[in-house]
C-alpha cells in the first residue's frame, strides 16, 4: 500500500509473509525496482507515471476531439460472449462519448 502526498513523498508499506508483519517499504518512485516481482521490473512500468512530475519531459501537441469509452461498468461486469460483437464491443455495454482531449 502506498499513499500519495503533495510533497511527492510516497510512503509505502508491505506485508512480509515470513514475518507476518507489515513493514515500511522502500520509497516508491520512478525507477525503483518492484519488490513484489523480486526486482524484475520497475514501478513506473506498471503505473506508467510514478513519481514527481518534474522527472518527465511533458509536451502538449494540441487538442482534438475523440470518442472515448465512458462509464464502462456494465462492460467490465458482462460475460465475455456478451461483450464481443462481430466488429467491436456491443454498443449497449460500452458508452462512447465525444470529449476534447490533449494529444498528438
Amino acid at each position: 500500500m502506498f499513499h500519495d502526498q503533495l510533497d511527492n513523498a510516497r510512503p509505502a508499506w508491505q506485508y512480509l509473509v515470513g514475518q507476518r508483519r507489515v513493514r515500511r517499504a522502500p520509497t516508491i518512485c520512478c525507477d525503483t525496482p518492484n519488490f513484489v516481482n523480486s526486482g524484475v521490473d520497475f514501478f513506473d512500468q506498471a503505473f506508467v507515471f510514478m513519481g514527481p512530475i518534474d522527472r518527465y519531459d511533458w509536451k502538449i501537441l494540441g487538442k482534438k476531439e475523440l470518442y472515448i469509452p465512458y462509464n464502462t461498468n456494465r462492460y467490465v461486469m458482462a460475460h465475455d460472449k456478451d461483450v464481443i460483437g462481430p466488429h467491436f464491443c456491443e454498443s449497449g455495454l460500452c458508452a462512447m462519448e465525444l470529449h476534447r482531449i490533449l494529444g498528438g
